[in-house]
């Protein structure tokens, strides 16, 4: 299989359609958001105001918690709100994807 960040989805080689990713392979973001608040010495509130500030309008304490516990699937611009947030590189977040075998070839003919 070949995961694909734009989408969140990874491509089944044997049954040639993309499936979308589990919440568990998210986990990793919410432990990082987690220590990156603790660093801070934020509260989840604290950091559901800095998310609001940051762009993402509708963020509360819940929508913390639920990063944190990897039960909030996050999309790319997500992710941005998240470093402008915690002012860390957006690249923080996504280096545990392994760029190499990253699949760009399908299209939206493929995701069927």
């Amino acid at each position: 299989m070949s995961f694909c960040p734009v989408c969140w989805t990874r491509r089944n080689r044997r049954r040639g359609k993309f499936e979308t990713v589990k919440h568990r392979n998210f986990i990793f973001i919410g432990r990082l958001v987690s220590r990156l608040r603790s660093q801070h010495e934020w509260t989840q509130p604290d950091l559901a105001i800095e998310l609001q500030l940051a762009g993402w309008h509708n963020a509360s304490r819940d929508t913390v918690a639920k990063l944190e516990g990897g039960l909030l699937r996050v999309d790319l611009i997500q992710i941005g709100y998240l470093a402008i947030a915690l002012r860390v590189s957006i690249t923080q977040f996504l280096s545990e994807i392994d760029w190499n075998k990253v699949d760009f070839s399908h299209d939206e003919n493929n995701n069927q």
